[in-house]
């Protein structure tokens, strides 16, 4: 005897494709993903304020920063090796700087003391790489081979003393921010690590990884 409290499945058509509607959730076939023709059936919520055609490129990262004006802005990076820089109200470019000939996966903010603030940012080459907010003239940046392989995240410690990398040739990585001077290794991960984070200790950062767990690390000088 069917219960009627449980889920009834119903196949909708699309066209030549369909979208299995199972209670609340919406599984899309196959086929439908690979063609990409989206046609979400329920109730979504959300009012689109702006949009903006960031870049020419997936887009990997965002964050929120201020500009050297104490302007809150959105910062993008792309896999097309660009940062942008976003009016937070009406989505306008600000700014735009070319880092990079390859991906740029992640990005951070340093406070750095008595200097206007660095933006960290890193990606498939393995480079991490940090420069000044929004100058007239440009970017001042300092790079460094920071990994071997693609780094995933960059985490900045609570007291901006520390930051901290991780990349998928399973290592972590602490870095000085000011000179950029790598001052611990950590084997992390046995199938490369996806991200890290600083604990508001400023003593700790956990990982995880593709190897599905999730670790806590002391970097504490020993």
């Amino acid at each position: 005897m069917s219960n009627n409290n449980e889920n009834n499945t119903s196949i909708i058509p699309i066209s030549s494709t369909g979208i299995v509607r199972a209670g609340n959730s919406i599984a899309v076939t196959n086929k439908l993903l690979t063609e990409s023709k989206f046609q979400f059936r329920g109730d979504f919520k959300g009012e689109q304020l702006w949009k903006t055609e960031a870049h020419n490129m997936a887009v990997r990262k965002i964050i929120l920063a201020e500009n050297v004006d104490g302007e809150a802005c959105i910062i993008s990076c792309s896999e097309d090796g660009e940062i942008g820089y976003w009016n937070v109200n009406d989505g306008k470019l600000m700014n735009r700087f070319k880092i990079e000939n390859d991906w740029i996966t992640s990005l951070a903010v340093c406070k750095c003391k008595n200097e206007a603030n660095w933006i960290f940012c890193a990606g498939k080459a393995g480079n991490l790489i940090k420069f000044v907010d929004l100058l007239d003239d440009g970017i001042r940046k300092h790079s460094v081979k920071a990994h071997n392989l693609i780094i995933t995240s960059i985490s900045v410690s609570d007291d901006n003393e520390k930051i901290a990398t991780c990349s998928w040739d399973d290592t972590i990585k602490i870095w000085e921010p000011n000179t950029l001077k790598e001052t611990q290794k950590i084997l992390a991960h046995n199938l490369g690590v996806n991200d890290v984070l600083f604990l508001p200790n400023n003593e700790n950062v956990i990982s995880c990884g593709k190897d599905e767990k999730i670790k806590i690390w002391d970097i504490r000088s020993k």
